[in-house]
Order: structure tokens, then C-alpha cells, then sequence
């Protein structure tokens, strides 16, 4: 795939800004008219954090079946504790391989990651504080294929990854389950600005999914700060 990325979302941000767009769709929006609000899905929540997606998830599809996944203790303590039907917590995260892994505690627990943090972080994002490293703790990470051969868990409907920079290691850990195309639906939180060490560019993600004949249906929440693109999400399908 030979695209200047960098053009390409130039315009692809000029063309939202436009009066007569209707690209300009936030997840919500984009999940309703992917599912319909009373299908029976199966949806992996990926770095659920205290449980802010798995409450949105309910809220949109009420006969869904949500599984939520997050490594850090003290957010995984608040996600337990939620009270919704259907719903699954587990205090682990994904990545490419099964063991207990170093992971990275900011001052703002929901940019908590596998990667530390680059010297520019705080800058590329307007200054601001959460940025800032506190920790590192021992947590547990296993692989999405491992956990669903185990779970006799055939196929996931729709899969959510928010997991700071490290997408790449939870797609990874999922190679069999997307060479099967057992996911219908993929939604990664891409980190453009220079934040996390080590995180991939969105051409990464364009031709990982390229490989696995997977197709890219929206790119929604798009965040700019100071005149420059540091985050987006991406949504791709099987079909």
C-alpha cells in the first residue's frame, strides 16, 4: 500500500471540516449502524480502564455479552465492581505473548501502558500532567487467541483496543482468530503523536490489516491539538 500518509489525512481532516460531510462520524454513531442495537454480539473490551466503554457498550447493544480486560489493579478494582448484565471482568491485559510484563503507571492511570513514555509526550499533548511516569508494576498479559481457545469462544463480533501504543501487540496476540476472519469488527485507538516509545505509525495498521484482507471502514474521533493530529480511531471489518 504506497500512500503519503501524512496528505492523506490532511485531507481527510479538511474534508470533515467541510459543511457538507457526513464522513465525520464518531464511534457511536458508526457501532449503531454496524449493529443493530438488539443483536446478540459478542464484544472484547480491550484496556477497559474503570469500565467507561463496557457502560457505553451496554447502553447501545442491551443483549450484548461483554468481556472486559485490564491489567492495572486499581482500575481493574472499580471495573468489578460495575453492575450491568451480561458482563464479564478480567484483570489481565493482551499482548503478544503469556507472561507477567513491566508495565508503565502515569500520573493519569488511563494512559497507562506496556510502552513508557516519550520525552515529548507531555508537549504533544498541550502539557498536559497525566503524561508524566509514577511507577512500574508487574502485570499479568496473555494472548487473544489462547483465551478464546479456552474459553471455547469461536468468534468475536466486535473488538475494542485501547491500550495506549501497544494495539499492535493485542493484534499480534489475535493472528489466528484474523487469519480466520473470526473478528467481524475492529476498533483501535491509533496514537499518531510521538507519545509512547516504541508505538507504531497508522501506515502499520493500514498494511497489517491489508495482510489479513480485513477492510477499513471509518476513522472516527479524530483528536488534534495545536494544529496537529494525535490520535484517531480506526475501524476495520472482515467483510
Amino acid at each position: 500500500m504506497r500512500l503519503n500518509f501524512k496528505k492523506f489525512f490532511s485531507f481527510f481532516i479538511t474534508f470533515n471540516k467541510n459543511k457538507y460531510s457526513k464522513a465525520n462520524l464518531s464511534s457511536r454513531t458508526l457501532l449503531l449502524r454496524l449493529f443493530s442495537p438488539d443483536s446478540h454480539i459478542i464484544i472484547f473490551d480491550v484496556g477497559a480502564h474503570r469500565g467507561q466503554s463496557a457502560k457505553r457498550f451496554r447502553k447501545l447493544f442491551k443483549n450484548a455479552k461483554i468481556f472486559s480486560f485490564e491489567p492495572f489493579p486499581s482500575a481493574f478494582n472499580k471495573l468489578k465492581l460495575l453492575k450491568i448484565d451480561n458482563f464479564r471482568a478480567f484483570n489481565f491485559g493482551f499482548s503478544d505473548r503469556t507472561e507477567m510484563r513491566n508495565f508503565c503507571v502515569n500520573k493519569g492511570s488511563q494512559t497507562n501502558s506496556l510502552l513508557p513514555l516519550t520525552r515529548s509526550a507531555k508537549a504533544v499533548w498541550g502539557g498536559n500532567d497525566a503524561l508524566s511516569e509514577i511507577a512500574r508494576i508487574t502485570c499479568e498479559f496473555r494472548k487473544v487467541d489462547e483465551f478464546c481457545k479456552l474459553n471455547s469462544i469461536c468468534s468475536i463480533d466486535f473488538l475494542k483496543i485501547d491500550v495506549q501504543g501497544a494495539e499492535f501487540e493485542v493484534l499480534q496476540g489475535a493472528h489466528d482468530l484474523l487469519q480466520e476472519k473470526k473478528i467481524q469488527v475492529i476498533q483501535i485507538e491509533v496514537i499518531v503523536g510521538d507519545t509512547y516509545e516504541g508505538q507504531k505509525p497508522l501506515s502499520y495498521y493500514f498494511q497489517l490489516f491489508e495482510s489479513y484482507d480485513y477492510k477499513l471502514k471509518m476513522i472516527c474521533d479524530l483528536v488534534e491539538i495545536n494544529g496537529n493530529l494525535v490520535q484517531a480511531d480506526l475501524f476495520f471489518t472482515s467483510a
